[in-house]
């Protein structure tokens, strides 16, 4: 399991290809597509495959594998609305991308489900935060290695070949999306394995939280007071040492961490770990009184939480903005998305669609284009409708109730841990876990083909062997007893749910949970605290409830394998197949074989029942002019929401030789729907209005271009320029003087 997770998090996908192939175009490495997406869904879902045929071998009874006075119940309401979220690609403009998304954050809840089963004592729970510890130590690496070697290389690259660089993203010379492309390359943003430098602080704050909890634990195991609650062995094994080799391995990677974190310049995720620590200070001093009574507890912080959510919403309303310019404009994404649910009040606009539908709904004074809310509450209304709403919010109590439950204290626990006779060394054990994620990540990321393989491998083996020795270090008991730690961590416990609150918090205004590592990583730690938590020893079985039990899980079992079964061979393959038949037809297309091209791109579509727009769209810029318009009508059946498909199309048709002006201007007015604050997009449709001689109607859009135009705040870099107002204020006065 931790394996699979290590490969996730060291693995850069995208789902959509970033880089436009063009004839002539310079090789580029092949990045991981949708069909290792959904490869890793498929390995995220082998350990929960192998604990339900545990219990199959072994006639284990649920009822009985828990705490009886903590059962874990958040799982249901979490199933549903991933169910929910699944089905709603019916409904929903991108169903290609939807499923991808849908599959992705099933197998993290199988993950969740997976390792609550697992993680049942305090060995395999200092397991898991030393291998946290150590994927710290891999994001450390892999930030030095970008801050100090690739981008002073990428850099130099892109002033050598700025044009090349713009035009493999799709990017015109002189336009905002190239002035901010070129920023940010200059700036040497931190993105880590994510899309976004925020995404990248988040995992980082998490993963020092739980170091920092590490730390913590180690310090008061030093202390002779707690050696009354443990084995005699561990106890003075934890003792002997002179030179404590994991403080001072762990006070190195605090350190480094944090150095990355404040690189990153995300000011909410260098704030989480302040928050982490208030928290955890609160919860010390006042630990008595809370568990005197839970329930109270729990509904204070609750009312906490909703007062504060109803002072922010208040000061939005009433003010138009929030405390800082970057809030303000997550306040307009949310006036936008509270737009769009109401338009899609009860089932949403369906999974991982939110930035389709959202450019009908912005404000005209929130400039940008984003595909997320920067909330996950409000991304899951926005998604799911009030149905999905009403879910998420049924887990997040439950699961809240459950990570902070004090009714059976945390300390009666702590006898309670197992002591496995059989000692496996703590180095063969973490060698296991790097080796196989490290070996699925390079299969699953590296290009043979490029010539910089070699150097990704070496890259590799250098974050195995700082994960190596950094998780070692920090797992076993004493060089002297180079096995699992065994003895109870209630502080490192504490820190753990902390990280989940403080990351939760974090994405109440950022999209990190739903990046590919910070998701994975976020339900491991969930079903790590879930799973020592509620773990007691298991009483036997009647003969009747072993026979009911054996029955039970014969069918649990049974599904789950039909499940994915059915999902290797209707979804997996047809998404790899459909992948290497695009991939051909990159390849042909940088060759000049404009027509085996096109080829591979319609077979790429048949093959995953056109569901992908991607490959029609590729196919129409390697067909002939003639043909575009069959190609982009294809595209925009599977993907009736990307205003591209629309704008292409009208523009082919308004430069054809006998335009059809009413396709042109279906088209343009359809663009024009899905984003009607889009002043490029005006300028656009005035144009093809002039090419078909309606100059009436392009006046008209070029006025609404500078009415959209002044409503962008005054220091807003998308604003057009004067030189730009006053090129299109001289259009308009030509255009008047026409008959």
């Amino acid at each position: 399991m931790l394996a699979f997770v290590m490969a996730r998090c060291t693995t850069k996908i995208f789902i959509h290809d970033p880089l436009l192939v063009t004839a002539g175009s310079e090789k580029m490495p092949v990045a991981p597509g949708p069909a290792e997406s959904v490869t890793l869904d498929l390995l995220f879902c082998l350990p929960a495959g192998l604990v339900l045929l545990r219990r199959l071998l072994r006639n284990e009874s649920t009822s009985n594998a828990g705490n009886t006075q903590l059962r874990i119940t958040s799982f249901l309401a979490l199933a549903i609305l991933s169910f929910w979220m699944l089905i709603s690609f019916t409904w929903t403009a991108d169903k290609f991308s939807s499923l991808i998304a849908s599959t992705k954050w099933i197998s993290c809840v199988a993950l969740a489900w997976a390792s609550k089963e697992l993680v049942t004592d305090w060995k395999r729970f200092r397991l898991v935060a030393g291998f946290l510890f150590g994927l710290l130590l891999i994001y450390v690496a892999y930030g030095c290695n970008y801050k100090f070697v690739d981008l002073p290389n990428t850099v130099k690259q892109f002033n050598d070949h700025k044009e090349q660089f713009l035009a493999q993203r799709h990017l015109a010379t002189g336009t905002f999306a190239a002035r901010q492309f070129e920023e940010k390359v200059k700036l040497g943003e931190m993105f880590g394995f994510e899309n976004s430098p925020n995404s990248f602080g988040a995992i980082l704050s998490l993963l020092l939280i739980i170091s920092a909890g590490l730390f913590i634990q180690r310090l008061v195991d030093r202390k002779p007071v707690a050696v009354a609650n443990r084995s005699k062995s561990a106890s003075s094994a934890l003792m002997t040492s002179p030179v404590d080799f994991q403080l001072t391995t762990l006070v190195i990677g605090l350190l480094a961490g944090s150095l990355m974190l404040v690189l990153t310049r995300s000011r909410t995720a260098i704030a989480t770990p302040f928050i982490a620590a208030s928290m955890l200070l609160i919860t010390m001093k006042f630990v008595g009184k809370l568990r005197q009574n839970p329930v109270r507890s729990y509904l204070l912080f609750l009312c906490l939480f909703i007062f504060g959510c109803i002072a922010i919403i208040g000061h939005g309303l009433f003010h138009g903005t929030l405390f800082h310019r970057s809030l303000t404009f997550r306040w307009h994404y949310w006036v936008g998305s509270a737009s769009l649910l109401k338009n899609h009040l009860m089932r949403g606009v369906g999974w991982d669609n939110f930035g389709l539908f959202y450019l009908a709904h912005r404000l005209p004074i929130a400039p940008e284009e984003v595909k997320d809310p920067h909330n996950f509450i409000v991304r899951f209304f926005s998604e799911t409708g009030v149905i999905g709403g009403v879910f998420l919010i049924g887990w997040q109590l439950r699961l809240w109730w459950e990570l902070t439950f004090s009714g059976s204290t945390i300390e009666s626990n702590h006898a309670q841990h197992n002591v496995d006779s059989a000692r496996v060394p703590a180095f063969s054990i973490v060698l296991a876990i790097v080796g196989i994620g490290m070996l699925i990540s390079i299969f699953i990321s590296a290009d043979i083909s490029s010539p910089a393989f070699d150097i990704e491998c070496l890259m590799r083996v250098l974050y195995a062997a700082v994960f190596l020795v950094g998780t070692s270090l920090v797992c076993i008991s004493s060089l002297t007893q180079p096995t699992l730690n065994e003895s109870p961590a209630p502080r490192l416990l504490y820190c753990m749910i902390a990280s989940i609150a403080v990351f939760s918090i974090h994405n109440l205004v950022d999209f990190s949970l739903f990046e590919n590592g910070p998701m994975a990583v976020f339900f491991l730690v969930v079903g790590s605290v879930l799973g020592v938590r509620s773990h007691i020893a298991t009483t036997g079985t009647t003969t009747g409830a072993a026979a009911s039990s054996h029955r039970w899980n014969l069918m649990v079992f049974s599904g789950f394998c039909i499940l994915v079964l059915a999902v290797i061979i209707g979804w997996w393959v047809p998404v790899l197949q459909s992948q290497e038949s695009g991939r051909l037809g990159d390849e042909a297309l940088r060759n000049g074989r404009l027509s085996s091209a096109v080829a591979y791109y319609e077979a790429a579509d048949r093959q995953i029942y056109r569901l992908n727009s991607d490959y029609p769209y590729r196919a129409a810029m390697a067909a002939s002019i003639d043909q575009r318009p069959a190609f982009l009508t294809r595209a925009i059946a599977a993907n009736p929401m990307d205003l591209a498909y629309f704008t292409l199309r009208a523009e082919v048709e308004s430069r054809s030789g006998k335009p059809d002006a009413k396709k042109v201007k279906d088209d343009f007015n359809k663009a024009v729907s899905i984003d009607p604050n889009n002043v490029s997009l005006h300028q656009s449709y005035a144009n093809a209005l002039e090419r078909l001689g309606d100059t009436k109607s392009a006046i008209a859009q070029l006025q609404a271009a500078l009415a959209y135009n002044n409503k962008l705040p005054k220091d807003e870099i998308k604003r057009l320029k004067k030189d730009e107002v006053d090129a299109i204020e001289k259009k308009i006065g030509e255009l008047s003087s026409k008959p």
